[in-house]
């Protein structure tokens, strides 16, 4: 059975929050790849000095709440990855924090590593994380959702024909801000968390074409939550304070 966490007590059950020494929770521990295996990174994220982050012991807390994780030998966090119907998207930080490894031998490695093609994606402009769970979402069926009216227009577009390139339909969703108004990566309302029946989102417009969307592409209920916002300004959204497998 699917096993739902968080670090903060903000969402119902079936999600349990855990004593763990950062928030960010979707960072630090290990995604599942598609076989089904639990892989981690090392994370020490060029970002976390830069922005004073203080270290811990990662490796720690996988073995306190997951087994078997196995330790991939690159520095990347869990929201630099997202899988979609036939590949693996990986923020082009991946790259530069191992810029070490040749391009084609690290998208080799990735590309073992996850069980599918990857396809390299830049993140959002002046995003210094790199994270892709504030600008994209897989809708399933060979669809993915990202915006449809960032400040960035160029960069809309060049990613939207990325993934078209691909086969994929871009599906676009207007903005929602969830915060004071200020544009952020993870202040927008894609980076939600999910459960097996709920998307759980920091806003009430139950009737905004966006939240609508949503709820049409995913085929799940929409709960609304409190409390986000004080997060929302330290930069992180519902997807980043969570983690499932």
């Amino acid at each position: 059975m699917k096993k739902f966490y968080q670090s903060v007590s903000l969402l119902p059950a079936p999600f349990i929050q855990i004593d763990v020494p950062g928030l960010w929770i979707r960072d630090y521990m290990p995604i599942k790849n598609s076989y089904d295996n639990l892989v981690g990174f090392y994370y020490q994220c060029k970002y976390l000095d830069e922005m004073g982050e203080p270290s811990f012991d990662v490796e720690s807390i996988w073995t306190t709440y997951c087994d078997n994780v196995y330790h991939a030998r690159i520095v990347a966090d869990g929201s630099h990855f997202m899988e979609i119907d036939r590949h693996w998207l990986v923020s082009e930080t991946v790259a530069n924090e191992n810029a070490i490894f040749p391009r084609s031998s690290l998208s080799e490695y990735l590309e073992r590593l996850l069980g599918k093609e990857i396809i390299w994606i830049h993140p959002m402009p002046d995003d210094p994380f790199g994270h892709l769970d504030g600008i994209l979402v897989s809708l399933g069926m060979n669809k993915v959702g990202t915006y449809s009216n960032l400040f960035y227009r160029n960069y809309l577009v060049k990613l939207k024909g990325t993934l078209i390139s691909y086969g994929y339909e871009v599906i676009q969703f207007p903005v929602v801000f969830v915060d004071d108004g200020s544009l952020s990566a993870t202040g927008l309302i894609l980076n939600f968390a999910t459960d097996a029946r709920n998307i759980y989102l920091p806003i009430e417009e139950k009737e905004s074409e966006a939240v609508n969307g949503l709820r049409f592409y995913l085929r799940k209920g929409v709960t609304w939550v409190k409390g986000v916002a004080p997060f929302l300004s330290l930069g992180g959204g519902l997807h980043c304070l969570t983690w499932e497998y």
